[in-house]
């Protein structure tokens, strides 16, 4: 079940996230409804922002995704998400997910993935 899902490195679903939907869909409105959503007073996004096909390369990233440090990490380790590294659940994941609204759904996927390896 988890593998049709697609976790991301830190757990977000891809195939669930708004962005992702309105990438595969070439869907502007979709794309300008996240960016007006996500994008914070002094920080705002632009639609081409949110443009993303998963945190995996290659493809295009949502513009925080290009700088995440969890995603960067993971890269370099060399594990198909977080839940496959030996330091799980790191402090720089754990604060990903305090940063990320509606968190506890990212944490409980990798936290399922765990489960299915042992």
């Amino acid at each position: 079940m988890i593998q049709e899902r697609r976790p991301s490195f830190c757990g977000i679903v891809c195939e669930e996230c708004p962005a992702f939907q309105a990438t595969r869909a070439n869907d502007a409105a979709g794309l300008q409804k996240c960016a007006d959503e996500w994008g914070v007073p002094g920080h705002p996004l632009a639609a081409e922002d949110c443009r993303c096909d998963g945190c995996r390369p290659p493809g295009r990233l949502y513009k925080h995704c290009a700088l995440c440090r969890v995603r960067a990490c993971a890269l370099a380790r060399g594990v198909e998400n977080c839940a496959h590294c030996s330091r799980y659940a790191c402090l720089e994941l754990m604060h990903l997910w305090q940063d990320i609204i509606g968190a506890e759904k990212p944490r409980l996927t990798l936290n399922d993935v765990r489960r299915e390896m042992l």
